[in-house]
């Protein structure tokens, strides 16, 4: 009587096939797990910004902050639009990252430049402004969803 030893031997090599494939996910979870950081970097509860004075009129807006935290800000992002909308455009483009922070205690006027919402301001009315604080950690900008400031602006047109 012949034995069918083809069939045995498939099934090894099935069997080792699956034992390797476990081994290399198991290697792989291991090293992942011990190169991936671990904690989630997070701003600071004590960041504050205040809107000082805001003005809009003729599409163009102008703004000054103070910083009432107890910690520097490097960078914001501002965004506006009307206030029947949900989402609101950023107006501070290439300006995300201050040349300077705001330190606890001073007052940020963006150096007098006024920001050009002229085409956000289509009719006079009452419009949202969003400042979102951001911290700088190594390379990555993150945002401070805790510190949000919304401000709600009546822009006229001449």
């Amino acid at each position: 009587m012949k034995k069918n030893k083809k069939a045995v031997s498939l099934m090894v090599s099935y069997t080792i096939l699956i034992v390797i494939a476990i081994a290399i996910s198991i290697i792989t979870y291991s090293y992942l797990k011990l190169s991936l950081p671990s904690e989630k970097t997070e701003c600071s509860q004590d960041i504050h910004l205040i809107v000082e004075e805001i003005n809009c009129s003729n599409g163009e807006l102008n703004i000054t902050l103070s910083n009432r935290g107890l910690f520097s800000v490097p960078a914001i992002f501002l965004k506006f639009g009307n206030a029947s909308r949900q989402v609101r455009q950023q107006i501070n483009k290439n300006n995300e990252i201050l040349t300077s922070p705001i330190k606890p205690g001073e007052k940020w006027d963006n150096g007098g430049v006024l920001f050009d919402v002229s085409n956000i301001v289509i009719i006079e009315g009452n419009y949202l402004l969003e400042i979102e604080p951001a911290i700088l950690e190594k390379r990555d900008i993150i945002l401070c969803n805790n510190a949000l400031v919304t401000q709600e602006v009546q822009c006229t047109i001449n």
